[in-house]
C-alpha cells in the first residue's frame, strides 16, 4: 500500500550572497549538508519549463520584488518568499512529474523530468555552500527531520529492498559497482514525487537501485541508528554477540524494522559465493550511511565498528523483537526501556534477601545455614560418628 505523501519537498532556509538570496531546497528526510540552493531566477526558469509541458497548472509561482536590491537581502522579506516557495514547489513539483512523462525501466526521462532532477538534487558547488556563508533557518523547519521514519520514509526503504531481495542473487559485487548516476537520480527522485510508484520495475538494473538505497541511507538528516545505539554498540561490540544485538533496542521501533530488513538483505548477498561480498566488506560499505552524522571518520573507518556490523549482519535473526530488553553491563542487570524503543536504563539487581530465621522446632536440612556448618551437625553427628566410619 503506497502511503499518503507527506512534506516531499520543502525549504530549511536560506543564505544571503552579494545581495542575492539563495534557499535550501530539501527532499522529505534529507540534511540540509545535502540540500539544493537555488535563487528565484532559477525558480523562475523551472515553473517556464513547467507551464510549457503542463499549460493548465494550478500553482502559481510568487510574484518577483520589485525593489529586489533593496528587499532582496532583507531577512524577514526572504523567510516569507521562502513559504510561498515551498507552498509552489509542494504542489507544482508533483503536478509537473506526473505529467511531465511516465516513468521508464530503460532509464529515458522527460525533457521536464530532466529539469527537475536537477533542480532538487545539489550540485557540487553546493556542498560547501553553507559552510561559507551564514545560514538563515526558517522558523519550525528544524522540526521536519526526525530520527523517526515516517509512513512515506518507510514506503521508499522498502520498495528498494523489495527490488533487491527478488533481483540481487546472482549478482557480482553488489553495492561496489557505481551504475549510472543519470538512471539513479531519475530514480531517486521519483521515490519522492511519483505517488503511484508501488514497485521499482524488474529491468532496472539492479546496480542503480542498490546505490539510490545507499543514498537514502546516507542524505537523511538523522541516522538510522541512533547516537544511543551506536555508543553503545562500539562499547559492547566485543564482548558477545547477542550484547552487540541487545544495543538494537535502543533504536526506534519504525528505524529497527527498516535496519533489520537491511541488514537481512546483506546477510543473504554475503551468503551467495556469486556475490564475492563477505560480512566485513559490506559493513565497511555501510558504515558510513549507518553512523550518526558527527561520527569521527577515524571510527567510521575502524576495525571495531566493522567487526561490531558484521556480527549484526550474521546474527540479523536474533534482532530483538519486543520493547524491553535485559542487557548486563558491569556485572549489573539493566533494562532498556523508553517510548517507541528510546532508551532508558533502569537498575534490575535484586537487593540482597533477608535471611531467614528458624524457628526452635525446625531442623536444618543438609547443614544449609549462615552460621558454622560443622556446628548443624550437632551431637546427633557426634554419636553416629562411629557407625558412618
Amino acid at each position: 500500500r503506497v502511503p499518503k505523501l507527506g512534506m516531499v519537498v520543502s525549504i530549511l532556509g536560506f543564505i544571503n550572497k552579494d545581495g542575492v538570496c539563495y534557499y535550501a531546497v530539501c527532499l522529505e528526510g534529507v540534511g540540509l549538508e545535502n540540500a539544493a540552493f537555488r535563487r528565484y531566477s532559477e525558480f523562475a526558469t523551472l515553473h517556464k519549463l513547467i507551464k510549457q509541458s503542463v499549460p493548465d497548472l494550478h500553482a502559481s509561482l510568487p510574484p518577483k520584488a520589485a525593489l529586489r536590491k533593496i528587499f532582496a537581502s532583507k531577512e524577514m522579506f526572504s523567510a516569507s518568499r521562502a513559504a510561498s516557495l515551498e507552498r509552489y514547489l509542494k504542489s507544482a513539483l508533483r503536478e509537473a512529474w506526473r505529467k511531465g512523462g511516465e516513468v521508464k525501466s530503460g532509464g529515458s526521462r522527460s525533457t521536464l523530468q530532466a529539469e527537475i532532477v536537477k533542480f532538487v538534487l545539489p550540485r557540487v558547488s553546493d556542498k560547501n555552500f553553507r559552510q561559507a556563508f551564514k545560514f538563515q533557518a526558517v522558523a519550525g523547519q528544524e522540526k521536519k527531520n526526525t530520527i523517526f521514519l515516517s509512513d512515506s520514509e518507510k514506503h521508499r526503504f522498502s520498495t528498494c529492498i523489495d527490488f533487491l531481495e527478488k533481483a540481487s542473487e546472482g549478482v557480482e559485487g553488489l553495492f561496489r559497482v557505481p551504475g549510472s548516476s543519470r538512471r539513479q537520480g531519475l530514480l531517486y527522485v521519483s521515490l519522492f514525487l511519483d505517488g503511484s510508484l508501488k514497485e521499482i520495475p524488474k529491468r532496472a538494473p539492479v546496480e542503480d537501485v542498490a546505490c539510490v538505497l545507499k543514498r537514502l541511507l546516507r542524505d537523511r538528516g538523522k541516522s538510522l541508528l541512533t547516537s544511543e545505539a551506536f555508543e553503545m554498540l562500539l562499547a559492547t561490540w566485543k564482548p558477545k554477540t547477542q550484547q552487540v544485538l541487545q544495543t538494537m533496542h535502543l533504536i526506534p521501533q519504525p528505524n529497527r524494522a527498516v535496519l533489520k530488513r537491511i541488514f537481512r538483505l546483506l546477510f543473504t548477498i554475503s551468503s551467495d559465493p556469486v556475490s564475492r561480498m563477505t560480512p566485513k566488506t559490506l559493513a565497511k560499505i555501510f558504515a558510513p550511511c549507518l553512523c550518526p552524522r558527527d561520527t569521527p571518520l577515524r571510527v567510521v573507518i575502524s576495525e571495531e565498528l566493522q567487526e561490531a556490523l558484521a556480527a549484526i549482519i550474521k546474527a540479523h535473526y536474533h534482532f530483538p523483537r519486543g520493547r524491553n530488553l535485559r542487557h548486563k553491563r558491569g556485572g549489573e542487570n539493566l533494562a532498556i526501556t523508553g517510548h517507541e524503543g528510546l532508551g532508558s536504563v533502569r537498575s534490575l539487581t535484586p537487593e540482597p534477601k533477608m535471611k531467614r530465621q528458624l524457628s526452635a522446632p525446625e531442623r536444618p536440612v543438609f547443614g544449609a545455614t549462615a552460621s558454622n556448618p560443622i556446628d548443624l551437625l550437632g551431637s546427633e553427628c557426634s554419636d553416629s560418628e562411629e557407625k558412618e566410619k
